[in-house]
């Protein structure tokens, strides 16, 4: 048998690049233009520009769309931070639709809300398959998605009862 021997300076040699790999690994950011949401200074005086657009809303059994919204686009990790934040009412047939380039699990609050909502999370057909009912205003508490979504309804709270929105309608952009 052959006896492999390592002499002790490769041994340390390698041991430190171990842990450079490892201390390299755990603590350096991997995704800088990642931000949490308490790093985005919110303030009433910056609220972004948003895009805007027309939807109708479907019910299952198709057939003529049971409501229809004029809503603010929100596609920028900024824009959807912001969202409506500060916003002190809004029009019943307005509303704010966050877009996502992937299907994605995601988490709202309300902290700077100042008005009472319902947020329907869509799938990737645009098809409703979660509503959070009259979510309240300031309420720092996460509302999260329970599974991956491409979009995110926002409209007044008890709005989408009133309308009979429900799991199973489908979402229409008309023109954005």
């Amino acid at each position: 048998m052959k006896r492999f021997s390592i002499s002790v300076k490769t041994a340390i040699i390698i041991s430190i690049i171990f842990l450079f790999g490892i201390a390299f690994y755990c603590f350096m950011p991997f995704e800088k233009s990642r931000r949490t949401v308490e790093q985005f200074q919110l303030s009433e005086s910056d609220r972004p520009s948003f895009g805007a657009a027309v939807i109708n809303i479907l019910p299952p059994e198709s057939g003529e769309p049971i409501a229809s919204f004029t809503v603010e686009i929100a596609k920028t990790p900024f824009q959807q931070v912001y969202g409506l934040s500060f916003v002190k009412s809004l029009p019943e047939n307005q509303g704010m639709l966050f877009l996502y380039n992937t299907p994605r699990r995601v988490a709202f609050w309300m902290k700077n809300t100042f008005i009472p909502l319902d947020i329907l999370f869509l799938d990737e057909n645009f098809e409703v398959v979660q509503i959070k009912r009259s979510a309240q205003p300031h309420d720092e508490t996460l509302i999260p998605s329970e599974k991956e979504i491409m979009a995110v309804l926002e409209i007044n709270a008890r709005l989408a009862r009133k309308l009979g929105i429900r799991s199973g309608c489908r979402i229409v952009i008309n023109s954005i």
